[in-house]
Order: structure tokens, then sequence, then C-alpha cells
């Protein structure tokens, strides 16, 4: 019954997931479109920002959920309250809050993103963003030094091929919903790197800190606030005349203008809360769903949220059905569950590769629970050169 109960559980968790990751992307897409008071909502900036307020909403999860836990004394050995933090230096002083770091690149990648979602339609956007997949490998070759394997070479391939496709076809047909698909196009793919880096980042510090999951996404958005507090105003003084990445009235963000116009529309009020939300939910769900099964389930998940949103813009005429782009998602859907080992392909040696992958997760694993275990420097470097020369 116990093990019922905990997959039934898994499967909301899952659809919650899904739903709030569609639900995040066409809300942004459809207050592009809206009109109040005569003008379109265009604000990009702003709507980062929002974004930002939706994870600062997981840290009051962390505290409800760390309260909760107190009470439920059974509860509380399966949920991490205490921050721990082996090394010292830098991230000794910062403690948890180094993970407003990371919020650099998440803040650059949104607001690149949410101006290309702007440009183009809802499902190219989603598409564009399954670049993460390259960039995350590459990134991770190169700062991380991990190993990539033949299956994860091959997928990363495929990745790149299919975003090339839907690219062109963005380009070459646009829709009603592309003010300039080129130019949007660009700025999401620009927006990956700065992405890519809040993975990395992410990765290397969760490597040497103990920290809550749901507490490091909040932190995070916490951080983002200054965006409100700081960037909004300095993007208001900025003199700006281009329609296509300001957002009108002569400043490069007319932030008070956005307030306003949320005041008068309630559609836009009605959005501008469900966008918040279904972030925090999105961010909360994807969390549980990877704690629970892995980041591979998560990846997955994400992918399917690509089909539906690619089909809630066919069907409501935002785009038209175009081959060059159905071709290019599907090779974009390969890569993906190809990397991530959703597919294992029983010929030139993916098993084996997979395998290979498999072991050389599980020695990773060791060495980031011994640093933080909190070996001696000695003994680090014994352990990090056995790592790196590990061969499968």
């Amino acid at each position: 019954m116990a093990r019922f109960v905990d997959k039934f559980w898994l499967a909301i968790l899952m659809t919650i997931m899904l739903a709030s990751g569609t639900i995040n992307t066409m809300v942004a897409k459809i207050q592009d479109m809206i009109k109040s008071d005569g003008n379109s909502y265009n604000h990009p900036y702003f709507q980062t920002a929002t974004m930002f307020v939706g994870e600062l909403m997981c840290l009051v999860f962390y505290f409800f959920a760390k309260l909760f836990a107190k009470k439920q004394a059974q509860e509380e050995e399966s949920l991490q309250t205490k921050v721990d933090i082996k090394p010292k230096g830098c991230k000794a002083r910062m403690g948890p809050m180094i993970f407003a770091l990371p919020a650099v690149f998440d803040l650059t990648a949104s607001t690149l993103m949410m101006i290309g979602l702007g440009l183009t339609t809802a499902s190219v956007y989603q598409m564009m963003r399954g670049l993460i997949v390259v960039v995350v490998a590459l990134y991770s070759l190169i700062f991380l030094r991990r190993r990539l394997f033949q299956h994860q070479i091959v997928g990363v391939v495929f990745v790149f091929v299919g975003v090339l496709l839907v690219g062109i076809a963005s380009v070459i047909w646009s829709n009603s919903s592309s003010r300039n698909p080129a130019l949007g196009a660009i700025l999401i793919i620009i927006g990956q790197f700065f992405a890519g880096g809040v993975f990395v980042v992410e990765e290397k510090f969760l490597g040497d800190i103990k920290i809550p999951a749901l507490m490091a996404v909040g932190i995070e958005g916490l951080s983002g606030l200054t965006y409100f507090c700081i960037l909004l105003p300095i993007f208001y003084a900025i003199p700006c005349y281009d329609e296509q990445m300001c957002s009108g009235g002569g400043h490069v963000e007319n932030f008070l203008y956005a307030f306003k116009q949320l005041g008068d529309n309630g559609l836009l009020m009605f959005l501008f809360f469900a966008y918040i939300f279904s972030i925090s939910f999105f961010n909360w769900s994807g969390i549980s769903v990877t704690k629970s099964t892995g980041a591979l389930a998560r990846s997955t998940i994400d992918t399917s949220r690509t089909v539906l949103v690619w089909v809630i813009d066919l069907a409501v005429r935002w785009e038209i059905f175009n081959g060059l782009q159905f071709a290019g998602f599907i090779i974009l859907v390969f890569g993906t569950l190809l990397y991530n080992e959703a597919i294992i392909l029983p010929f030139w040696g993916f098993r084996e590769s997979v395998e290979r992958k498999r072991k050389y997760a599980e020695k990773l694993k060791e060495y980031i629970a011994a640093k933080l275990a909190g070996i001696t420097p000695t003994e680090e470097e014994e352990l990090k050169s056995k790592h790196e020369s590990t061969e499968f």
C-alpha cells in the first residue's frame, strides 16, 4: 500500500511539473500578445523580475517544510534542514548565500530568453531551449572536467542539428506571433550559454556545500529581487526607442507603466500571479521529481513540455505546421532522450557506453561524498587524481 501511495504521489508531482512548466511558457507568451491601455504588454525585463519572485516562493516552501518536519519527528530524518559547509575561504564566509552567484547567470539568461520569447513563437522558444544540453555538456567537459561518453556525444550532435533546423524554419516561415524570429532565435541561443552557467556553477557549489535544494533555489530568487530594487530603476533611466529591444515610452524598461497596465487589465493581473505561481510550482515539483527518480525523469518531462507547447501553438493558430520545424523537433527530442539515457540503442556499443557512464557516475558520487565528509587535502588530491584517471 505504501509503495502504491509513493508511486501515486510521484505521478502527481510529474503531472504538476509538466503542467506548470507548460503554463509558465504559455502565460509569458500570452502576456506579450495582450494590449492594455492601447499598447502591448512588452516588458521582458519586468517579466524576468517576476520569475525571480516565483523562485523566492521556494524559500517560503522550504521554511514551511522545515517547520512541518520539526513537528513530525519521523519525517525530520528524510528532510535535510542543516547547511553543512566543508571548504574554507570565500565559500565558508558566504555560506548558503553563495548561491546568489548562479542567480547572476540566471538573471542574464532569463532576460535574453524573455526578450526572445516576445520576438518569436512559444514553441520555437521552447525548442531552442533544448540547446542547453549541448552547452551543459561543453561546460562540464571544460570547467568540471567531466567525461563525455559515446551516447552523450551522439546525443549532443543530434540536439545541435535539431536546434539548427528549428531555428532555420522559424526564420524562413514566420508566424502571426513572431515579430522578429531571427533576432528572437539568436537571443534565445545566447541565453542558453548563460543558463548553462547556472547548471555548472550550482553543481560545483553543491559538490562543496550541503544545502536543501529548495533553499538553494529560494536564495537565487532572493538575490533576484535586486532586479526589482536596482536594475529595473536603472533600465528605466536608460533612454531607448527600439521597439524590439525596449519596453517603449523611451525607456529600456518602463516598469512603472507595466504596473499601470496590470492595474488596468484584470486578465493581465491574473496572468501576472499565474506566472509567479507556475514558476514556483515548476521549481518545487522539479526538485521533488529529481530527488525521487533522478535528473533523467526531470529532463524527459521537460521534453514532453516542448511537445505540449507546440501542440497548443498549433491549436490556437499562433503558427502553422511546418515540416522542417517538425523534423528539427524530432531530431532534438531524440538527441535529448539519447543523451539522458531514456533511449538506449542496442548496437554500435551504446549499451556499453551507458554502462561505463553509470560506473563513472558512481565513482564521481563517491568523490563528491568524500569531499563533503571533510577529508584531508592530501587525501582529496589523491582521490581527485584517481577520479580523473579512472578508465572503464
